[in-house]
């Protein structure tokens, strides 16, 4: 009787747990001058559904969407990762606008938050020294999910 209750246990154990899933946006520069390339990598994890690409009305697409994926399976625990990146340049120099974007799952939609770069205009002469630096978003959504056996 008391391995019956334990494997009723361990199985219901095992049916429960918390998947920890984001919807992360990265930018290579916050700072840019007019003609330079920006790289914007948009990371999903442990997350299922449609992308919904921001609009990108501040910037010309130079590449992408570029994809990758991958998928890993240890002692049980499925972990599942994509990435989505687009190369972009801006059209006009001054404060400029990634627009959020999100994700539609069967429960809910994820969203990025948008991020501003300032653009220099070619012409400026840099007076400062400036130090451009990566930026990010990181949307995290927690909730409970049931596995399937």
């Amino acid at each position: 009787m008391r391995r019956i209750f334990l494997g009723i246990g361990l199985i219901v154990i095992g049916l429960l747990s918390h998947a920890q899933e984001s919807f992360t946006v990265k930018v290579s520069l916050d700072t840019m001058q007019i003609d330079q390339v920006l790289d914007i990598e948009f990371m999903l994890k442990n997350v299922e559904g449609d992308f919904e690409p921001p609009v990108f009305a501040d910037f010309t697409i130079a590449s992408g969407p570029m994809v990758s994926s991958q998928f890993s399976m240890i002692n049980g625990e499925v972990s599942q990762r994509k990435s989505i990146k687009y190369l972009v340049i801006p059209k006009k120099s001054g404060n400029v606008t990634v627009e959020k974007a999100s994700v539609k799952t069967k429960e809910q939609e994820i969203s990025t938050n948008a991020l501003t770069i300032y653009v220099i205009d070619r012409d400026f002469q840099h007076t400062q020294k400036t130090n451009p630096k990566p930026i990010s978003s990181t949307t995290t959504v927690k909730k409970r999910i049931m596995k399937r056996l």
